[in-house]
Protein backbone atom coordinates (compact mmCIF):
# COMPACT_ATOMS: atom_id res chain seq x y z
CA UNK A 1 0.00 0.00 0.00
CA UNK A 2 1.35 3.73 -1.01
CA UNK A 3 -0.18 6.54 0.48
CA UNK A 4 0.14 9.81 -1.79
CA UNK A 5 -0.73 13.56 -0.72
CA UNK A 6 -0.73 16.44 -3.11
CA UNK A 7 -1.40 20.11 -3.43
CA UNK A 8 -0.91 22.16 -6.80
CA UNK A 9 -2.29 24.94 -8.53
CA UNK A 10 -1.94 26.25 -12.12
CA UNK A 11 -3.00 29.14 -14.21
CA UNK A 12 -2.99 30.00 -17.68
CA UNK A 13 -2.97 33.55 -19.62
CA UNK A 14 -3.85 34.18 -23.38
CA UNK A 15 -1.63 37.00 -24.73
CA UNK A 16 -4.70 38.79 -26.41
CA UNK A 17 -2.75 40.21 -29.42
CA UNK A 18 -5.47 40.10 -32.12
CA UNK A 19 -7.75 41.12 -29.55
CA UNK A 20 -10.40 38.27 -29.64
CA UNK A 21 -10.64 38.34 -26.05
CA UNK A 22 -11.45 41.76 -26.08
CA UNK A 23 -13.74 41.32 -28.58
CA UNK A 24 -15.53 38.85 -26.94
CA UNK A 25 -15.43 40.62 -23.61
CA UNK A 26 -17.07 43.48 -25.71
CA UNK A 27 -19.68 40.87 -26.80
CA UNK A 28 -20.51 39.30 -23.45
CA UNK A 29 -20.92 43.08 -22.16
CA UNK A 30 -23.16 43.69 -25.01
CA UNK A 31 -25.71 41.14 -24.58
CA UNK A 32 -25.87 41.80 -20.89
CA UNK A 33 -26.80 45.19 -21.87
CA UNK A 34 -29.41 43.91 -23.77
CA UNK A 35 -30.97 41.94 -21.41
CA UNK A 36 -31.38 44.87 -18.90
CA UNK A 37 -33.42 46.69 -21.49
CA UNK A 38 -35.27 43.86 -22.17
CA UNK A 39 -36.28 43.57 -18.85
CA UNK A 40 -36.92 47.17 -18.81
CA UNK A 41 -39.34 46.89 -22.30
CA UNK A 42 -41.15 44.04 -19.88
CA UNK A 43 -41.81 46.56 -17.20
CA UNK A 44 -42.83 49.12 -19.75
CA UNK A 45 -45.21 47.09 -21.61
CA UNK A 46 -46.74 45.87 -17.88
CA UNK A 47 -47.14 48.92 -16.82
CA UNK A 48 -48.62 50.02 -20.08
CA UNK A 49 -51.20 46.90 -19.24
CA UNK A 50 -52.12 47.73 -16.26
CA UNK A 51 -52.64 51.44 -17.32
CA UNK A 52 -54.76 50.60 -20.06
CA UNK A 53 -56.84 48.01 -17.85
CA UNK A 54 -57.57 50.71 -15.29
CA UNK A 55 -58.62 53.14 -17.73
CA UNK A 56 -60.72 50.63 -19.32
CA UNK A 57 -62.46 49.43 -15.79
CA UNK A 58 -62.42 53.26 -15.03
CA UNK A 59 -64.68 54.16 -18.24
CA UNK A 60 -66.86 50.44 -17.96
CA UNK A 61 -68.04 51.59 -14.20
CA UNK A 62 -68.90 55.26 -15.69
CA UNK A 63 -70.63 53.52 -18.81
CA UNK A 64 -72.44 51.68 -16.15
CA UNK A 65 -73.53 54.69 -13.87
CA UNK A 66 -74.72 56.43 -16.91
CA UNK A 67 -76.86 53.43 -17.89
CA UNK A 68 -78.27 53.20 -14.04
CA UNK A 69 -79.31 56.44 -14.51
CA UNK A 70 -80.70 56.31 -17.36
CA UNK A 71 -82.84 53.09 -16.41
CA UNK A 72 -84.51 54.98 -13.60
CA UNK A 73 -85.38 58.08 -15.68
CA UNK A 74 -86.59 55.25 -18.29
CA UNK A 75 -88.99 53.15 -15.41
CA UNK A 76 -90.29 56.61 -13.68
CA UNK A 77 -90.82 57.65 -17.79
CA UNK A 78 -92.55 54.25 -17.87
CA UNK A 79 -94.93 54.49 -14.80
CA UNK A 80 -96.42 58.03 -15.81
CA UNK A 81 -96.82 56.60 -19.03
CA UNK A 82 -98.44 53.45 -17.60
CA UNK A 83 -100.88 56.43 -15.37
CA UNK A 84 -101.99 57.86 -18.55
CA UNK A 85 -102.65 54.87 -20.47
CA UNK A 86 -104.95 53.87 -17.67
CA UNK A 87 -106.89 57.24 -18.29
CA UNK A 88 -106.81 56.70 -21.84
CA UNK A 89 -104.61 59.56 -22.46
CA UNK A 90 -102.00 57.02 -24.74
CA UNK A 91 -102.36 53.25 -25.82
CA UNK A 92 -100.69 50.37 -24.74
CA UNK A 93 -98.38 50.60 -27.43
CA UNK A 94 -96.62 53.50 -26.07
CA UNK A 95 -96.52 51.74 -22.65
CA UNK A 96 -94.79 48.42 -24.70
CA UNK A 97 -92.29 51.10 -26.66
CA UNK A 98 -91.21 52.66 -23.28
CA UNK A 99 -91.15 49.07 -21.88
CA UNK A 100 -89.01 47.92 -24.59
CA UNK A 101 -86.49 50.56 -24.16
CA UNK A 102 -86.19 50.72 -20.44
CA UNK A 103 -85.60 46.55 -21.29
CA UNK A 104 -83.12 47.50 -23.16
CA UNK A 105 -81.03 49.52 -21.28
CA UNK A 106 -80.83 47.27 -18.23
CA UNK A 107 -79.71 44.05 -20.56
CA UNK A 108 -76.49 46.49 -20.89
CA UNK A 109 -75.60 46.26 -17.54
CA UNK A 110 -74.87 42.65 -16.64
CA UNK A 111 -72.35 42.65 -19.77
CA UNK A 112 -70.56 45.88 -17.82
CA UNK A 113 -70.59 43.84 -15.04
CA UNK A 114 -68.47 40.59 -16.23
CA UNK A 115 -66.21 43.42 -17.90
CA UNK A 116 -65.88 45.25 -14.89
CA UNK A 117 -64.94 42.37 -12.96
CA UNK A 118 -62.54 40.81 -15.79
CA UNK A 119 -60.58 44.05 -15.39
CA UNK A 120 -60.38 43.73 -11.74
CA UNK A 121 -59.55 40.26 -11.60
CA UNK A 122 -56.58 41.39 -14.59
CA UNK A 123 -55.03 44.19 -12.81
CA UNK A 124 -54.84 41.97 -9.40
CA UNK A 125 -53.20 39.42 -11.97
CA UNK A 126 -50.75 41.47 -13.46
CA UNK A 127 -49.53 43.20 -9.66
CA UNK A 128 -49.14 39.09 -8.30
CA UNK A 129 -51.77 39.41 -6.47
CA UNK A 130 -54.99 36.65 -6.29
CA UNK A 131 -57.53 37.58 -8.75
CA UNK A 132 -59.95 38.79 -5.99
CA UNK A 133 -57.27 40.80 -4.26
CA UNK A 134 -58.22 44.43 -5.54
CA UNK A 135 -61.98 44.25 -5.69
CA UNK A 136 -62.51 46.14 -2.44
CA UNK A 137 -60.61 48.86 -3.77
CA UNK A 138 -61.46 48.97 -7.31
CA UNK A 139 -65.20 48.28 -6.92
CA UNK A 140 -65.58 52.05 -5.46
CA UNK A 141 -66.14 54.15 -9.16
CA UNK A 142 -63.83 56.90 -9.27
CA UNK A 143 -62.81 58.83 -11.93
CA UNK A 144 -60.26 58.14 -14.56
CA UNK A 145 -56.68 59.94 -14.07
CA UNK A 146 -56.37 63.34 -14.99
CA UNK A 147 -54.26 64.10 -18.44
CA UNK A 148 -51.21 66.37 -17.83
CA UNK A 149 -51.62 70.04 -18.47
CA UNK A 150 -48.62 69.90 -20.90
CA UNK A 151 -47.22 67.16 -23.24
CA UNK A 152 -43.17 66.97 -22.71
CA UNK A 153 -41.96 68.18 -26.37
CA UNK A 154 -39.66 66.38 -28.04
CA UNK A 155 -38.66 64.85 -31.37
CA UNK A 156 -39.70 61.44 -32.39
CA UNK A 157 -35.78 60.77 -33.08
CA UNK A 158 -35.32 60.85 -29.13
CA UNK A 159 -38.78 59.24 -28.10
CA UNK A 160 -37.49 56.36 -30.63
CA UNK A 161 -33.74 56.39 -28.73
CA UNK A 162 -35.69 56.02 -25.41
CA UNK A 163 -37.63 52.68 -26.03
CA UNK A 164 -36.17 50.16 -24.54
CA UNK A 165 -36.85 47.41 -27.15
CA UNK A 166 -34.47 50.26 -29.80
CA UNK A 167 -32.17 49.85 -27.22
CA UNK A 168 -32.35 46.24 -26.76
CA UNK A 169 -31.88 45.60 -30.14
CA UNK A 170 -28.97 48.06 -30.48
CA UNK A 171 -26.94 46.43 -27.84
CA UNK A 172 -27.67 43.01 -29.71
CA UNK A 173 -26.35 44.72 -32.52
CA UNK A 174 -23.39 45.51 -31.16
CA UNK A 175 -22.79 42.19 -29.45
CA UNK A 176 -23.00 40.77 -33.40
CA UNK A 177 -20.52 42.90 -34.49
CA UNK A 178 -17.98 42.39 -31.60
CA UNK A 179 -18.47 38.61 -32.62
CA UNK A 180 -17.43 39.21 -35.73
CA UNK A 181 -14.04 40.74 -33.82
CA UNK A 182 -14.06 37.61 -32.76
CA UNK A 183 -14.08 35.32 -35.17
CA UNK A 184 -11.99 37.31 -37.39
CA UNK A 185 -9.06 36.78 -34.25
CA UNK A 186 -9.20 33.10 -34.66
CA UNK A 187 -7.48 33.60 -38.20
CA UNK A 188 -4.62 34.45 -36.25
CA UNK A 189 -3.04 32.18 -33.43
CA UNK A 190 -3.13 32.37 -30.28
CA UNK A 191 -0.59 32.40 -27.92
CA UNK A 192 -0.94 30.83 -23.94
CA UNK A 193 1.18 30.46 -21.07
CA UNK A 194 0.84 27.75 -18.53
CA UNK A 195 2.49 27.85 -15.45
CA UNK A 196 1.64 25.90 -11.94
CA UNK A 197 3.02 24.38 -8.87
CA UNK A 198 2.49 21.44 -6.94
CA UNK A 199 3.35 19.76 -3.45
CA UNK A 200 3.58 16.19 -3.51
CA UNK A 201 4.49 13.97 -0.85
CA UNK A 202 4.19 10.12 0.54
CA UNK A 203 4.05 11.31 4.05
CA UNK A 204 1.70 14.59 5.31
CA UNK A 205 4.13 15.59 7.23
CA UNK A 206 6.65 16.21 4.22
CA UNK A 207 4.50 17.31 2.33
CA UNK A 208 4.93 21.46 2.63
CA UNK A 209 8.53 20.61 2.53
CA UNK A 210 10.92 22.16 -0.03
CA UNK A 211 12.05 18.84 -1.23
CA UNK A 212 8.33 18.39 -2.08
CA UNK A 213 7.84 21.42 -4.34
CA UNK A 214 7.59 20.99 -8.26
CA UNK A 215 6.82 23.71 -10.66
CA UNK A 216 6.23 24.16 -14.30
CA UNK A 217 5.96 27.13 -16.98
CA UNK A 218 4.70 26.22 -20.46
CA UNK A 219 4.04 28.57 -23.26
CA UNK A 220 1.69 27.20 -26.17
CA UNK A 221 0.92 28.54 -29.78
CA UNK A 222 -2.57 26.99 -31.72
CA UNK A 223 -3.63 28.10 -34.76
CA UNK A 224 -6.14 26.30 -36.47
CA UNK A 225 -4.95 26.29 -40.29
CA UNK A 226 -7.02 23.21 -42.00
CA UNK A 227 -10.57 23.51 -40.65
CA UNK A 228 -11.99 23.44 -44.53
CA UNK A 229 -13.21 27.46 -44.13
CA UNK A 230 -14.82 27.12 -41.21
CA UNK A 231 -13.37 30.25 -39.78
CA UNK A 232 -14.62 32.26 -43.14
CA UNK A 233 -17.55 31.17 -42.45
CA UNK A 234 -18.20 31.85 -39.05
CA UNK A 235 -17.17 35.97 -39.88
CA UNK A 236 -19.29 35.72 -42.83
Amino acid sequence: DISLYSLGFDASWEADIFGGVRRGVEAANAKADAAVWQMHDGEVTLTAEIAADYLALRAAQARKAILQSQLADQRQTLSLIGARARTGFVTRLDVNRQNSLAAATAAQIPALDAQIVSLEHAIAVLLAQQPDGLAAELDTPAPPPALPARLPVGLPSDLLRRRPDVRAAERNLAASTAQIGVAVADLYPKFNLLAGISLASNSLDALFNSSSLGEFGLGMITWPVFNAGKTEANIS
